[in-house]
C-alpha cells in the first residue's frame, strides 16, 4: 500500500508531484536532461517508477512540470528588473538583472536557456514566456531608434540579436568551471558587445 503523504487524497498527489519535481530539478542538475531517466529521478524521489508514471507518462512532460512551477516567479522577478530610463540603461540593466538571476538560480537557470527553450513551443508555459520576454527586449530597441540612441532598422531584428547576445552571455556563464568568477568578466564583456557591436553606441 503506497505511503500517504498527507492528510487526505489531494494534499497526498499535490505534495508527491512536488517531491517528483524536486527530484527531477536535482537530476537534470547533476547529470543534465539528456542523460535522466525516469528511473533516476524516481530513485531521487524515493518512489517506485510505477508511481512517477501515475503523475507523469515521461521525462518531457516532468520537465514541462518543472518550467510550469519554477520558472514563472523568475520572469516575474526578470520584469520587476526593468529599470527606469531611456532605452540603453533599460537593456544595460536587464542584461545586469539576467546575470544575476541565472547565478543565484542555476539549476532553474539551465533548464531556461537549454532544453526548456527547445522545447518553447506557442501553446507551452514556456513559449509564453519567451514571447513576453522577446517582445520586451523588441519594444526597447523600437523605442531607442525612436530615440536616436540606436541606429536605424527593424527592432525585431535588434531585438533577436540583442537577446541572443544576452543567451550566449549567460550559456558562457554557466558553463564555465566557475559561474561566480566568470559573472563580471562575461557582463562586462557582452555590455561592451551591445554598446559597440549591435546598437553602435560609443
Amino acid at each position: 500500500m503506497p505511503r500517504i503523504r498527507a492528510e487526505n487524497i489531494e494534499q497526498h498527489k499535490a505534495v508527491t508531484r512536488a517531491l517528483i519535481v524536486d527530484a527531477a530539478l536535482g537530476v537534470f542538475a547533476a547529470v543534465g536532461y539528456e542523460r535522466s531517466t525516469l528511473g533516476s529521478i524516481a530513485d531521487s524521489a524515493g518512489m517506485p517508477r510505477s508511481s512517477v508514471y501515475e503523475y507523469f507518462p515521461n521525462k518531457e512532460a516532468i520537465l514541462g512540470a518543472v518550467i510550469e512551477d519554477r520558472v514563472p516567479p523568475l520572469f516575474n522577478e526578470w520584469f520587476a528588473g526593468i529599470p527606469e530610463g531611456n532605452a540603453l540603461e533599460r537593456l544595460e540593466g536587464l542584461f545586469r538583472t539576467t546575470f544575476r538571476m541565472m547565478l543565484e538560480h542555476p539549476r532553474v537557470a539551465a533548464l531556461v536557456v537549454g532544453p526548456g527553450r527547445q522545447m518553447a513551443g506557442p501553446d507551452t508555459h514556456m513559449g509564453e514566456m519567451v514571447t513576453l520576454v522577446t517582445l520586451a527586449f523588441v519594444d526597447m530597441c523600437a523605442d531607442g531608434i525612436a530615440e536616436g540612441l540606436f541606429p536605424p532598422g527593424e527592432p525585431q531584428h535588434l531585438g533577436a540579436a540583442v537577446g541572443d547576445l544576452l543567451i550566449g552571455g549567460v550559456n558562457e556563464m554557466l558553463e564555465g568551471a566557475d559561474p561566480a568568477a566568470a559573472h563580471d568578466p562575461i557582463l562586462e564583456t557582452r555590455l561592451r558587445m551591445l554598446r559597440t557591436g549591435i546598437l553602435g553606441c560609443d
